[in-house]
């Protein structure tokens, strides 16, 4: 484990901090709970998709949306007029909305949806969640408010109310090459024998947060496959290439 690995460094190595989070894909929940006291000079976390020796420097930012259409019930056989359909208003919104894959920087997506109680009822009230990320928080905030502005103006076409909030997730960052984080992993990969090749991700991940908090982090490759899915792997040799590699950051900080 970490301790069996650091203690075959040289004694002279930095100060080593481990931190081990929980809830990463629900939110990045462990590092937005990590005591705030702990501090380091980087960091380097491991959870990028890739070979060994990428390194993210660059990641987005992320915007939840959640909204609730309200329309009114009624008899959908006796009297469907007197009703307002929430799951058509939300419908028609969401069909307006540019969805997927906005520019090479940013995406958009509509991932839960829920209502209605029976056939027999014209629904009142839809609940949707969505999402807008961008490595540019201009153009976050540009399709978080286009998405905002047509579910408020389809449901007021439709006679329909429409209740939204917004949440930023996390910040993005963007490291240069000249960063000494940067400047050491891309030193220890080569000390490794790895390539090292400096990425962008459209994906968050703890190193976000601790960016946030002001310790430049970047986010390591660790060769794992068909991520989020059932099939998700790793090879024994890309497990072994991450962990001299960080054994060598260690050890290399220590002489800086």
């Amino acid at each position: 484990g970490p301790h069996r690995l650091v203690k075959r460094l040289r004694p002279d190595h930095p100060p080593v901090t481990v931190v081990f989070t929980v809830g990463e894909e629900t939110g990045l929940l462990g590092a937005k709970a990590l005591d705030p006291t702990v501090r380091a000079d980087m960091g380097f976390v491991l959870d990028a998709a890739g070979r060994p020796g990428e390194v993210v420097v660059r990641a987005p930012s992320q915007d939840k949306i959640t909204a609730t259409v309200r329309g009114r019930a009624a008899h959908a056989g006796v009297n469907p007029e007197a009703g307002i359909n929430a799951i058509y208003v939300a419908a028609r919104a969401i069909a307006a909305m540019r969805l997927g894959r906005i520019d090479p920087e940013t995406t958009t997506n509509i991932g839960i949806i829920s209502g209605g109680k029976a056939i027999n009822i014209v629904p009142d009230n839809v609940y949707l969640e969505g999402e807008v990320r961008s490595l540019d928080p201009a153009r976050r905030a540009e399709h978080t408010a286009l998405i905002c502005q047509i579910l408020e103006q389809t449901a007021r076409a439709e006679g329909a109310k429409t209740e939204i909030y917004v949440e930023l997730l996390y910040e993005g960052f963007n490291l240069a090459s000249s960063e000494p984080v940067v400047r050491l992993v891309t030193e220890a990969a080569r000390h490794c024998g790895l390539e090292p090749t400096l990425t962008q991700s459209g994906g968050g991940s703890d190193a976000n947060i601790l960016n946030a908090r002001g310790i430049p982090t970047v986010n390591l490759a660790t060769g794992m496959e068909k991520v989020h899915t059932t099939e998700e792997q790793i090879a024994v040799g890309d497990l072994v290439a991450v962990a001299r590699l960080v054994q060598a950051i260690i050890a290399l900080a220590g002489k800086g």
